[in-house]
């Protein structure tokens, strides 16, 4: 699912239920997050963006699918910060500062959007 939303298309997740968001990605969002709910479900959005990492990775279309991407990363971390997962944490921090969107200048990376969340905050992180 995080595939198609940050190379391009759209996948309809299954997840989760339809959202009344006015971003078209937001049922993709609510699905993926849904999966991350579990540690499996956390460690495989990460293999996914790993593998789909090469560098820096540009995120396709309009800053609807960005945003998308960029609140899959903030509700991940809330995940983490919940059930005190350091090492998913950190993996998501490092890989925030290699996607980006170039449809601002200069580029917006997704570290820029969740630099704000609470779990830099806490102790027990560090």
């Amino acid at each position: 699912v995080i595939e198609g939303l940050l190379l391009g298309g759209q996948q309809q997740g299954t997840c989760a239920e339809e959202s009344n968001d006015s971003n078209p990605f937001s049922s993709v969002v609510q699905d993926v997050l849904c999966r991350c709910s579990s540690l499996e479900g956390r460690a495989s959005l990460l293999q996914a963006l790993n593998e789909i990492r090469t560098g820096e990775v540009a995120v396709p279309g309009d800053h609807n699918r960005f945003d998308a991407v960029a609140s899959v990363f903030f509700g991940a971390l809330a995940i983490c910060d919940e059930q005190k997962d350091v090492k998913h944490a950190k993996q998501l921090m490092i890989m925030s500062d290699t996607i980006y969107t170039d449809t601002t200048d200069p580029a917006t990376y997704v570290q820029q959007q969740v630099c704000d969340h609470d779990i830099w905050s806490r102790r027990w992180f560090w």
